[in-house]
């Protein structure tokens, strides 16, 4: 077995988070196959911290950083569009790091007392950053929304802002009770529900159905399991008519061009991971279903949400349409196979 050779020379320097997944000790080596090609514009596809994109662009390349994560546009912005010196910011990081720290969302939702160096608080819920790291950086960012900064000094774009889900999309909006509720429900359960896909729909009658069998569902909704958050329960509503599990938490878009957005910013990879962190209890890890609405998102100009919208809706409205169609065949096959092996169906000698 050969050792792998050093690569000729060293990577320019970079700046990011240290995690395992991180490319930093790689740059060498992906700079060294980037110089064996003519190529002088380089798609950084899941751009992540943005390591090795900084290293491509301060190496004189032309970077596309791509990524689905919000935070990761942040730190591209920052880093890629940047082209002022560090000494342009002296004074700005000298005011922010005086500002007063406050309780705001972060302290809300990630700040603790040390505990003793658990993150699991009195209440239950993990914490993991100490309470008066959060309240500074609620302070600071408070304040740099307050300032007059360009986009990229604010490394957002301008008329975008930080929010959360609830900016967008209604809570549990409706539930059935005793005297308002259909004889007759077609319920959706966790069980049945895997990774984007309602696998099954139960019918019942009102008497006889789970005593959960209450959240109303309407086309466009999202729903995400509070219980064991990180199992993948988790789908888009295609159709009306259906009753959700109380265990989900339902999104329903407070504007229908939002319902992308909504789904997109529940179902990402990051925030499936967040919420299985946050979930608490040894038997039913899970979160409130007001965790999963507060979830973070990053809120695009109108413009450009209405633009968003225009283009994967459609790709929203054909896979809803696929699914429809595999639930059809698979009845057909269903019912085919048992006609099948009862005699009732002959196959010809074409067939067999």
């Amino acid at each position: 077995m050969t050792a792998p050779h050093e690569p000729c020379g060293a990577a320019p320097a970079t700046e990011g988070i240290k995690y395992a997944g991180s490319k930093l000790r790689l740059l060498p080596y992906i700079l060294e196959m980037a110089n064996r090609t003519d190529a002088r514009t380089v798609l950084d596809g899941f751009s992540g911290s943005t390591r090795v994109s900084q290293a491509l662009a301060k190496s004189g390349y032309r970077v596309i950083s791509n990524d689905v994560a919000g935070w990761s546009e942040v730190l591209a912005t920052c880093y890629l569009l940047n082209r002022k010196p560090s000494s342009h910011y002296a004074a700005l990081i000298e005011h922010l790091n005086a500002v007063r720290p406050r309780d705001g969302w972060f302290t809300a939702h990630y700040g603790g007392a040390p505990n003793g160096g658990l993150s699991v608080q009195p209440d239950g819920l993990k914490k993991p950053w100490q309470i008066h790291n959060t309240r500074k950086l609620d302070g600071i960012r408070e304040e740099i929304e307050a300032l007059d900064l360009s986009s990229t000094e604010r490394a957002l774009p301008a008329g975008w802002r930080q929010g959360t889900l609830h900016d967008v999309a209604a809570l549990n909006p409706e539930s059935w009770s005793a005297k308002r509720r259909p004889d007759v429900l077609s319920y959706v359960d966790l069980t049945n529900t895997k990774w984007g896909y309602v696998e099954n729909v139960e019918t019942c009658r009102w008497d006889e159905a789970p005593s959960r069998a209450r959240r109303v569902l309407r086309r466009g909704d999202t729903i995400m399991a509070t219980v064991r958050p990180g199992n993948g329960s988790f789908a888009l509503v295609g159709e009306e008519g259906l009753t959700g599990s109380t265990g989900f938490a339902v999104l329903r878009p407070r504007a229908a061009a939002d319902r992308a957005l909504v789904w997109c910013a529940v179902t990402v990879s990051d925030n499936l991971d967040r919420l299985a962190w946050l979930a608490d209890g040894a038997a039913y890890p899970a979160v409130r279903p007001a965790v999963v609405a507060a979830t973070p998102v990053t809120l695009a100009d109108p413009a450009t949400r209405a633009e968003f919208a225009s283009l994967v809706d459609p790709l929203l409205d054909k896979v809803e349409s696929n699914k429809r169609d595999s639930r059809r065949l698979r009845v057909l096959r269903d019912e085919l196979q048992a006609r099948l092996l009862s005699g009732k169906l002959q196959l010809g000698e074409d067939y067999r």
